[in-house]
Order: C-alpha cells, then sequence, then structure tokens
C-alpha cells in the first residue's frame, strides 16, 4: 500500500504519502524502466515487434582490415600463404579460416563469411589467425 487515507470529521478525505514510500516507490518504477530499455527484445516486442533484431534490410558487413587492431592482437591475415612463420609458431601448413571451428562462413563459400572472433565483419574464407582452431 502506497498512499493511507484518512477521513475526518465531516467526511473531507487525505491522503498521506511517506517520503520513504515514496522513494522505495520511485526506485521500483526507474530500476523497472533502466531494465525494459536494456533488455534484448523488450522494447520492439512490447510495440508487437519481433523479439529478434531484423537483418534483412542490413548493410553488408565489411570485411576484417589486417591493421585493426584486433587483427593485429591476433596476427589475422587475409591470404594465409603470407603468414609469418617465425612469428606464429602455431601456424600449421593449410590452416585457413574455411577450415577453422570459429569460421561461421558456408562451406565452399570463397568469399569469406563471419568468425565468432570478428562479430559484424567477414573474413576472408583463405586467411588465417592465432586463433585457428581445426574444424572438426
Amino acid at each position: 500500500m502506497l498512499a493511507r487515507v484518512r477521513v475526518h470529521a465531516g467526511g473531507a478525505m487525505t491522503v498521506g504519502v511517506s517520503r520513504r514510500r515514496l522513494l522505495a516507490f520511485g526506485i521500483c518504477v526507474g530500476g523497472g524502466l533502466s531494465m525494459a530499455s536494456v533488455w534484448p527484445g523488450t522494447a520492439r516486442a512490447s510495440r508487437g515487434g519481433p523479439a529478434q533484431p531484423d537483418d534483412s534490410h542490413a548493410a553488408p558487413a565489411e570485411r576484417v582490415s589486417e591493421k585493426d587492431s584486433l587483427a593485429v592482437a591476433l596476427g589475422y591475415v587475409a591470404d594465409a600463404s603470407r603468414v609469418d612463420r617465425k612469428a606464429n609458431p602455431t601456424y600449421q601448413a593449410g590452416a585457413s579460416c574455411s577450415s577453422c571451428s570459429w569460421y561461421q562462413g558456408k562451406p565452399g563459400e570463397g568469399g569469406g563469411g563471419p568468425c565468432t572472433f570478428f562479430p559484424g565483419k567477414l573474413v576472408d574464407a583463405h586467411g588465417w589467425c592465432r586463433m585457428w582452431n581445426k574444424k572438426l
């Protein structure tokens, strides 16, 4: 109960709300609103739209640049034949993004595809990085 209703002599009514209850109510409402704005899909679902993002009209993803800071940290190269074997002793001959378990592109797609380590970007199917893990 948020408010106390008092009936005085003569039928007059007053509503009393304590500061403690008003503060608690405000915190609950504020927390609920902030969670609704951050929770994935909540805002769309409440407006009758789909809860999942619709990527049908999204622009094509850009390719990972070898100069990108994450690409440099992972030793990514767009062409596995250019891997510096001294700097990357874990490189195995024939290893490429298309044979990696992290690669999410379709088999036989030579143009490249998404990779777990480069969200929102495409890696070259013939590329390689230090996170390469043989696809089983």
